[in-house]
């Protein structure tokens, strides 16, 4: 039996732990503003703090995640490479040591808008329960291939009324071309913004 806490909360209200048979403590870096690059240590190190604070007790990592998309908050930024690479490194950490832990969360919540923007994205299957990311080999965008199409399609076809120009100097040419490739660039990063995002009620409200 136990009740699961943010792990400030069993340090400092160290009773508790007569009640219960083992700790089971909630360490979620990005909401203490940590940056990704910082998450593992600052759970491992919590990991550590209350297995000193407590012998002999049973600790279990009862929470811990990174959100793939949403706001920053202040230096933690989400984001899906962020989050493969903190979660891989976690278990990583987390094993070699004999850590107990959970990933929070197995799947995206897209109705979790009461959290803000980064409240449906702490899954690591999206809401059509694909996995995210590889848990081995290199951490890559697998729709990169698309969004790349997309890009020179649109700069493709905004590149048309080039060539119907009769004697186009080489600046006027060159920068129909970058306008071009601008717009082919712009639509890949909307698209891949609606690729990433759930549209709910919530996702207008940071």
């Amino acid at each position: 039996m136990t009740t699961g806490e943010i792990w400030n909360i069993w340090r400092d209200h160290p009773q508790l732990a007569n009640s219960v048979d083992f700790i089971a403590a909630h360490v979620l870096p990005y909401w203490e503003n940590f940056t990704d690059k910082q998450a593992v240590d600052q759970a491992v190190d919590r990991y550590q703090l209350l297995r000193n604070q407590f012998p002999g007790k049973r600790i279990v990592i009862a929470e811990f995640g990174w959100p793939s998309a949403g706001y920053n908050l202040r230096t933690a930024d989400p984001g899906p490479f962020e989050q493969a690479e903190v979660l891989r490194n976690f278990v990583a950490r987390a094993d070699a040591i004999g850590m107990e832990y959970n990933i929070v969360e197995a799947i995206d919540q897209p109705w979790k808008f009461n959290e803000g923007g980064v409240g449906p994205y702490w899954g690591i299957l999206n809401a059509e329960r694909e996995p995210k990311f590889s848990w081995t080999g290199p951490v890559v965008n697998a729709n990169y291939w698309k969004l790349a199409i997309i890009a020179v399609l649109v700069g493709i076809l905004m590149s048309l009324p080039i060539l119907r120009l009769e004697g186009a100097t080489a600046m006027q040419a060159l920068l129909l071309s970058a306008a071009a490739n601008g717009v082919g660039a712009w639509v890949a990063t909307v698209f891949a913004f609606w690729a990433g995002h759930y549209f709910v009620f919530g996702s207008a409200f940071p």
